[in-house]
């Protein structure tokens, strides 16, 4: 197993992560080589507001998947997020077909505290 990453800060906005790894798999039923990458950057744009975009890619799934998220802290103990998945097929002769995710999704959640 060869595993690699690389985190970079740039204080206090914005952290960047790209990770990867190759695994030689030895199953009963026959091997493979199993490769991934990852990326994570987080940006946050003030202390209440914020955005994380991870994008995951993989030789064997062949797919490519990206959410991103939006979080907002309206005030402490009170939250809202926007979250985006989507997920596009790899290793295809076309290349990824951009316009055309296999899988996708738009998420939005409230939690609001408050007192009697």
């Amino acid at each position: 197993m060869v595993e690699f990453s690389a985190i970079a800060r740039v204080a206090p906005h914005l952290i960047v992560q790209l990770e990867g790894g190759q695994e030689a798999v030895r199953l009963p039923v026959g091997r493979f080589t199993a490769r991934t990458i990852r990326l994570r950057v987080d940006v946050a744009a003030t202390p209440r507001l914020g955005t994380t975009l991870f994008v995951q890619g993989d030789n064997e799934a062949r797919r490519l998947a990206v959410n991103v998220r939006v979080h907002w802290i309206i005030h402490p103990g009170s939250d809202a997020y926007l979250v985006y998945n989507s997920a596009w097929p790899t290793g295809l002769p076309g290349g990824v077909p951009w316009a055309r995710p296999s899988r996708g999704s738009v998420i939005a959640k409230l939690v609001y505290y408050f007192r009697l």
